[in-house]
């Protein structure tokens, strides 16, 4: 009888190697089960490895969480760096920005999934809120790497930065509904009229 195939732990591989598939097990763990219903044993036997090897890099469940949330955000953040330029328009630069959140998210069902788990996750859903308000200066940083400045007062960039935190979930959430309908193509059709708000906020006259 034939063996059901698990992520096989690759042979002689790498401690960072090593680390990488056992996040990919758990994601897929998680995806699956929540991460309520995950152990470390899911974890384990998905990557065709001991209980021991998770152990050896991760001292929870909630480890594993918070390493798949970083892996995330520090991934999205390496993509954006080497597709943006301090010399492009701002709007250029925050279209970049939030597309690539989506290329990444629509890229791995297994992690969108895994993204809804943190917001029920206590030190997940703080690192979340404290993004949140890292975004609130989210268009200011943009504008000023550009030498652009905007128009209006900072609680007003504040609130256009939060709007474009719920732009981005609900697009998300609206794809793990309707797994036919591609999110890239939503972001495309529906960025024209968010180019629109932020337009109004940057004009010619106000560059630095």
């Amino acid at each position: 009888m034939t063996k059901k195939r698990k992520i096989s732990g690759t042979a002689h591989a790498s401690s960072e190697t090593r680390r990488q598939e056992l996040l990919d097990a758990a994601a897929i763990c998680i995806a699956q089960r929540g991460f309520g219903g995950t152990t470390i044993d899911h974890i384990a036997g998905q990557a065709g490895l001991s209980k021991g090897s998770v152990y050896r890099f991760f001292a929870s469940k909630d480890d594993v969480l918070l390493a798949l949330l970083d892996r995330l955000t520090q991934e999205a953040a390496e993509i954006v760096e080497a597709k943006i330029a301090p010399d492009q328009h701002p709007l250029d630069r925050i279209r970049i920005r939030l597309r690539t959140m989506f290329e990444i998210s629509s890229g791995s069902t297994n992690m969108s999934r895994v993204w809804f788990e943190c917001y029920y996750h206590p030190i997940a859903k703080t690192r979340l809120i404290d993004s949140l308000g890292q975004s609130g200066q989210f268009i200011a940083d943009e504008l000023a790497v550009s030498g652009h400045r905007a128009s209006g007062d900072p609680d007003q960039l504040v609130a256009i930065s939060e709007l474009l935190w719920a732009y981005h979930e609900g697009l998300v959430i609206l794809s793990a509904l309707d797994e036919q309908k591609d999110m890239l193509d939503r972001f495309d059709h529906t960025w024209p009229l968010i180019e629109k708000m932020l337009s109004d906020l940057i004009r010619p006259d106000q560059a630095l």
